[in-house]
């Protein structure tokens, strides 16, 4: 019976311990960054993954590395990728043609191409690449990139919401607009509704300013899913919104600001 007992309580040790390192784990993919190189030369991928490491260890990014060495590699990847730096000139499929494969699975991943050639750098605008990378590398420009990336990652942040009185946390750019009631306000996820008790007013406050816009006294939207605008109307998730005139001249602005900077 001793013995029974002891081993049931070094089993619950061992699901306490497991349940711990599990929670650690998952905070610690919620900050992961996901960077892919993908380049034919290693001398190249560990020049670059350097100058990374020596930004991320600075500005205490948690990092993680995926590596590809040609462009059929790149479209065998199966990980999430949050910032691809591709190389346009590699043997076999070069970098614009597996950029514009890769881009159709992977349309929130930010882009920035790498090349010794200046010349086809216009060719990479259809990859809406963020920016260019020349090589050799310099360290003040791969900080540059790196700055500028994290400036164009918003809406990462989670937000309680609520589906069948089950508490959930998801991610604000998963968010495709937000619609107020009398007493509650609906989310619109994907193609899932979840509830909140909170105000439009208290939901301003707590939303990426850069990516939520409150178009009129009962919406508030998120520019990332906006399909259409025109004559003062927004298309998002197959229903049409008209912008309130009061709010017709801030909106239009900070969509254009949208539109250049993020995304």
């Amino acid at each position: 019976r001793n013995l029974t007992n002891t081993i049931c309580s070094i089993q619950k040790e061992i699901e306490v311990c497991y349940i711990v390192i599990m929670r650690l784990y998952v905070l610690r993919g919620e900050n992961m960054i996901n960077i892919g190189i993908c380049d034919d030369e290693q001398q190249i991928v560990e020049s670059l993954r350097e100058k990374i490491e020596q930004y991320a260890e600075e500005y205490h990014w948690d990092v993680d590395f995926i590596e590809f060495h040609s462009g059929e590699e790149l479209l065998t990847g199966q990980r999430p990728i949050d910032l691809l730096f591709l190389d346009i000139e590699m043997p076999g499929m070069d970098g614009i043609e597996a950029g514009k494969i890769f881009r159709r699975s992977h349309p929130d991943c930010k882009i920035a191409m790498v090349t010794s050639m200046e010349g086809r750098m216009r060719e990479a605008f259809s990859l809406e690449a963020f920016s260019f990378v020349s090589k050799p590398f310099e360290q003040q420009h791969i900080d540059e990139v790196l700055e500028e990336f994290a400036n164009r990652r918003i809406g990462y942040q989670k937000i309680l919401v609520y589906k069948k009185r089950k508490k959930f946390y998801v991610e604000q750019r998963e968010i495709v607009f937000i619609h107020t009631f009398d007493s509650y306000t609906e989310f619109l996820v994907g193609e899932d509704i979840y509830r909140s008790e909170k105000s439009l007013a208290s939901l301003e406050q707590e939303l990426e300013e850069k990516l939520f816009v409150r178009i009129d006294r009962k919406h508030i939207i998120n520019l990332g899913h906006l399909e259409e605008y025109q004559k003062g109307v927004v298309s998002i998730a197959g229903r049409m919104i008209k912008v309130a005139r009061s709010r017709r001249n801030a909106f239009e602005e900070k969509y254009r600001e949208y539109d250049l900077r993020y995304r």
